[in-house]
């Protein structure tokens, strides 16, 4: 019931990604060619003109600028005079930081997933499936066996669940009083008790039914007598893996007309005694048709889900630090190139290279400040919509953000801010300013 993630080479999607690609830097290109054929020779072979000065938002503001030092005065021209550069540093850094945290967040929420599924809500070590339903000889038969330490009841059966033009097909399962081998549980993770009438749906019938708690359910069940009932909806839970409704086992054997009866055992083991023996032995039984082990299937998912999310995390962590380093690395240069004199008469006033990295440094780190906040932001929203999209019938995908993972993610944005400008501060010092202040003919 769970999707599969296996890696594939989808063509189709690699083309589609390669457009894109190719469609925006074309666009780029084109744009700064029909900026230079524009230039008229003779215009070209003079230096750039000086940038435009006027004042800035905050210069209007004297009890908000005159405070500031002089540098922090210099990187705030820099940032709102260059407004298109600015919001293309700020978006690379959105785009970054939301990836990395999707993914973790992901991570997590798969993590939680399997533990919600096979900790939280089964407790069992065997499931039997029986081919009929039986009474209560086949759990008495069942304990006996040496090391069961806990038997289980249970009673699935299918059933149409109709609410006037909503209807759906699916099994309640009939759970014993004070079930502790299956624990259905609401939105705080507390057992629910199944009520003696009525039926507990999992969230995701209850959408598909359009029913909430009070409202009543027609079913029809489909062995035994199959006559119509009706039945309250009592409570609804939580459950990320197929379509869950649940029921006392002897209000569900009433339903179908049957006695007392079950068609699933749910076994607990003593501690350390391996499933292996009594897992073969219960196979061998005519009257079982399937058993299935608990730590088996979870090892199965956690193995899969495990080495897939570990290589997801890795590409998708380098390819969003690539985009962030680049983006920033490549603001820094242009900017850099754009302000060579401005950077010369810094080191003939007596800034050391270091002094002038400042001034560059502290324009990317407020821009990808910026960028870091709006994308944890941006995370969060890309996690809910992943969430949206997978909700369907057979899985959904919990929401799980947690706060160690925004500092993680924060963490991994300023390693890659300060690696860019570990680089543009090795140009600053290689810089010949001298050079750049003689007057080019």
């Amino acid at each position: 019931t769970v999707p599969n993630i296996r890696p594939h080479f989808f063509l189709d999607l690699w083309l589609f990604g390669l457009a894109i690609s190719l469609v925006f830097a074309m666009f780029g290109t084109i744009r700064g060619i029909r900026y230079a054929v524009r230039l008229e020779p003779a215009e070209a072979m003079h230096p750039p003109p000086p940038e435009k000065g006027s004042k800035i938002l905050l210069e209007k503001i004297p009890p908000l600028w005159n405070p500031l030092p002089f540098r922090w005065k210099m990187i705030l021209r820099a940032v709102f005079r260059n407004p298109f550069r600015s919001a293309v540093t700020v978006f690379a850094c959105v785009i970054s930081t939301g990836l990395i945290l999707t993914t973790l967040a992901n991570t997590d929420a798969l993590d939680y997933l399997i533990e919600y599924e096979f900790a939280k809500t089964s407790h069992e070590d065997l499931t039997v499936n029986l081919r009929d339903p039986e009474g209560l000889e086949a759990s008495r038969e069942l304990s006996l066996l040496p090391g069961v330490a806990e038997v289980e009841q249970q009673l699935a059966v299918s059933c149409d669940l109709q609410n006037g033009p909503y209807e759906k097909r699916l099994g309640i399962l009939g759970l014993v009083p004070n079930n502790r081998l299956i624990t259905p549980l609401d939105a705080n993770d507390q057992p629910i008790p199944i009520p003696e009438e009525g039926l507990v749906l999992s969230k995701k019938v209850a959408e598909i039914l359009n029913v909430g708690v009070g409202d009543t359910l027609t079913v029809r069940a489909l062995i035994g007598q199959r006559e119509e009932v009706t039945a309250p909806v009592v409570a609804t839970v939580e459950s990320y893996l197929g379509l869950s409704a649940y029921a006392r086992i002897d209000y569900l054997s009433r339903l179908i007309g049957e006695e007392y009866s079950a068609n699933v055992l749910l076994a607990k083991l003593q501690p350390g005694r391996r499933t292996i023996p009594l897992f073969e032995e219960l196979k061998e039984r005519p009257s079982v048709i399937g058993v299935g082990e608990r730590s088996r299937a979870f090892s199965q998912i956690d193995a899969t889900f495990g080495e897939t999310m570990g290589t997801m995390i890795v590409f998708t962590v380098f390819l969003s630090g690539l985009i962030a380093f680049g983006s920033i690395l490549n603001t820094a240069l242009v900017s850099l190139s754009e302000r060579e004199r401005e950077v010369g008469t810094l080191r003939v006033l007596g800034y050391t290279p270091y002094q002038v990295l400042q001034v560059f440094s502290g324009e990317s780190f407020l821009l990808n400040a910026i960028g870091i906040v709006f994308g944890f932001a941006a995370g969060i929203g890309l996690v809910n919509l992943i969430a949206t999209f997978y909700s369907t019938e057979l899985f959904r995908f919990p929401v799980v953000v947690y706060y160690s993972r925004i500092l993680e993610t924060g963490a991994i944005m300023i390693v890659i801010v300060v690696l860019a400008q570990t680089l543009v501060f090795r140009l600053i010092k290689k810089l010949k300013w001298l050079e750049v202040l003689q007057v080019k003919e």
